[in-house]
Order: C-alpha cells, then structure tokens, then sequence
C-alpha cells in the first residue's frame, strides 16, 4: 500500500495536500477588501541615505527620503531587519521569503514568497491573483519554487486589464478550462479506486484531497466567470515601452495604481530594474551595476543616489496618487487600505551584504509615523518574517507563523 504521502495523479497532474490552504476559509477571504504591493530593487540602497539616525516618532527623513515627506505619517522605516541569510546577490530573490530556493525543501510551504501567500488566499475573486510589473524581477515564489514571471513592457499590461479579448482567444480559453475540468475529474475517478485500498487513517487524508479537489473546481468556476466579463475601462492612454528605468518605472507606478482602483487585483508587485540602460540619468556609466558597487568612490555614490532618488520620487508619487484616489471597496482613500511595502533583498550593494535591509512600510491602516528600531544584537535579533506576518494577519489570513518568522513584530500594528 502506497504511504499517505503519495499523490494522486490524473492525467499527468499532481495534487498535493498543502494545496489545502489556498481554498480554506474562502468566506473569510471574499471579506477582505485589503491590498498589498511590494516594492523591490536588486542592489539595496544607499545605507547613510536610508535610514534615519533618530529613533522613535522624532525620526527626520534622509535626504533620500525627503519625496516621502508628505507620507511621514503614513509610513514606518524599519532597521536591523533582516533574514539571516549570506550570499550576497544569491540570496536577493528570498526579499519577499526570506527562504533561498535551494533551501525550500526544508520547509512546509518551500519558499512561497509573501505576495503569493496572499495571492493564493484571496484566490480569484479578481480577474488577476496578483499582478507582477518589472523587468528580470526574482522576488515572488509558489509554494512549488517556480518563480512568477514578472511583466517589463508596459503595454502589455496594459492591454491584458483594460483591453478586451478578441474572441479567437476567448474560445481557447473555455477550450482550456474544459480541458482543467477533465483533468480534475480524472483525479476524483482516481482517487475513488484508491479509497479502497485505505484505512481508516488514511481515508481521512484521502478526505482532505476531495477538499482540495472541490477547492481547485471553485477556482475553476470563478477563472471561468472573468472569460465573459467585460474588462474596466479607464481614461489613460496606452503606454510605449521605454528604454530603461527612468522611463518604465513611473508606468508601472501608474499601472499598478489603475489596476488597484479598478479592483483588477489586490496583490502587486513592481520591480526597479537592474539592468544596463541608464543613459536617461546622464550618468557616465549605463550600469546600475556598478554604482550600487561603489565602494565609497564619492562619484559612484552620486550616481547611485541619482538613481535611488528616481526610485523614491516614483514610489512617492505612487503614494500621492493611493491617497488621493477614493476607495470604492472600503470608502475613505485606497492608500487606507493598501499595505505597500518596499525594500531589497540585498541591504548593500557595495559589500554584498544581507544584514539590515532596506525595509519601509506605508499606508494600509497601520498607525505609521515612526522609526522602528529592533534589536541589532544577534542573540536579540528579530526576523523580517516576522514583520511579513503581521503583514498577512492584517491582510486577513488567520495564520500563526510565516516561512521563518519567530512571532509578530512589537510596536508596529
């Protein structure tokens, strides 16, 4: 008799039990009307340009920081968090996880990143789960490590939420969801023969693997409800993809912002590109690259702050466009309601280092306006994690741990 690990497998596909959790507590989940979007680069930012060197609600703002000025009270900067990884560049995909793919196996959920942990519970009672914006982006994980690809041309987006589909593509997608449909009722005839060869004990588990198929079959219902349903539509131009960060970068801000009002999704991620097209910041080098290298070398660090500030810039107009913006779900403004959180996966370029991220949260709720300052003894240490599941309490999940965290986080909620 196979172990009650075992899968069952109908028509080449594999159902595993921790697919469970994303179709549990659905009713809990169609009542949150709460939004999440996380903010990533690959190389950190600028440590003395960060991080404020007051603690407490009497923090002053970094000349980096200064966009975010209007925000002040609606935003906390964190310091000595972090996930206690090494690796340098090979650990900045664990940002939103805190877990290096090639250590997922070790844990129940791999390294499902915090946007797909989210994502999954809300399910599909959006036309999109999550939306992800950026080029060469490595931040957001299933709970099976498969990276989600994120999106880098603008127009594509674009088109995929507000324009409609021709009706060639709308015939293949209810071929597909037909084709979904059969596949899972090879899974329930499988798994019926298999019942017989169970015992009591087993046949429980079995139980929870008809839960999961009946979970994946609403999915499907809800996936087949977008097909027919017409797409918002919205008074903004279709965007042209530009050259580099300066340019895409404010669209995907722009983007991301639309499909938060029309309620197209409610977990975003958007990603500030690391690659080589930097000429529209006048710099003498096009690498992003090597300034975040910069080794101190005073002309290096004017060029990186050069391209930090353009991120805050965006990230503070991203800001200024949720608050002005009401909310139609929840009433009051979408940034009340929107828990935006941005930050790196590598703390400091120049040195490789993961210790003390760049970590700052906005908006959402939150009672904000402070430095939140945890201990930097490593014997005291507290987990980004731990931060994540506030995070996702407050999203609405009801969940007592997250990948590594430790507990919640004090003096933040």
């Amino acid at each position: 008799m196979q172990s009650r690990r075992s899968f069952l497998r109908g028509a080449g596909v594999c159902l595993a039990l921790p697919i469970l959790e994303l179709w549990a507590d659905q009713d809990r989940a169609s009542r949150s009307r709460k939004r999440f979007v996380a903010v990533g680069n690959p190389f950190g930012f600028f440590p003395d340009a960060f991080f404020p060197k007051q603690a407490g609600v009497d923090f002053k703002l970094p000349p980096l920081m200064t966009p975010l000025k209007v925000h002040r009270e609606r935003l906390t900067i964190f310091s000595h968090l972090d996930h206690d990884l090494s690796g340098g560049h090979k650990a900045c995909h664990a940002f939103l996880s805190g877990i290096k793919v090639a250590d997922a196996r070790r844990f129940p959920e791999g390294n499902i990143s915090l946007d797909q942990k989210l994502a999954g519970w809300m399910g599909a009672r959006t036309r999109f789960p999550s939306l992800h914006l950026g080029n060469n982006a490595n931040q957001s994980w299933t709970r099976n490590g498969i990276q989600v690809r994120s999106e880098g041309d603008p127009a594509r987006v674009f088109d995929a939420m507000f324009l409609d589909d021709s009706a060639d593509t709308l015939a293949a997608r209810r071929l597909q969801m037909g084709l979904d449909g059969s596949v899972l009722d090879a899974v329930r005839e499988q798994a019926k023969g298999f019942a017989r060869q169970l015992g009591a004990r087993d046949r429980e588990h079995l139980d929870q693997y008809f839960t999961a198929v009946r979970g994946l079959e609403r999915k499907l219902r809800m996936n087949a409800d977008w097909i027919d349903r017409p797409k918002p539509k919205v008074g903004y131009k279709r965007p042209k993809k530009g050259e580099g960060q300066k340019t895409n970068l404010p669209l995907y801000y722009e983007l991301m912002a639309l499909a938060l009002q029309t309620d197209s999704t409610r977990v975003a991620t958007v990603w500030a590109d690391g690659g080589n097209l930097l000429e529209d910041f006048g710099l003498a080098y096009p690498s992003y690259h090597k300034y975040s290298h910069h080794g101190r070398l005073p002309e290096l660090v004017e060029g990186l702050l050069k391209i930090e500030r353009h991120q805050m810039d965006c990230l503070a107009k991203f800001l200024d466009r949720l608050q002005a913006t009401p909310d139609a779900l929840n009433g009051g403004r979408l940034l009340d309601h929107t828990m935006v959180l941005a930050g790196s996966g590598l703390a400091n370029g120049s040195s490789h280092s993961t210790r003390d991220m760049p970590i700052l949260v906005a908006g959402g709720g939150f009672r904000h306006g402070r430095h939140h300052v945890s201990p930097e003894d490593r014997d005291r240490r507290v987990p980004l994690n731990n931060l994540y599941l506030k995070l996702a309490q407050h999203f609405g999940l009801e969940i007592d741990r997250f990948n590594t965290s430790t507990g919640t986080i004090n003096g933040f909620g």
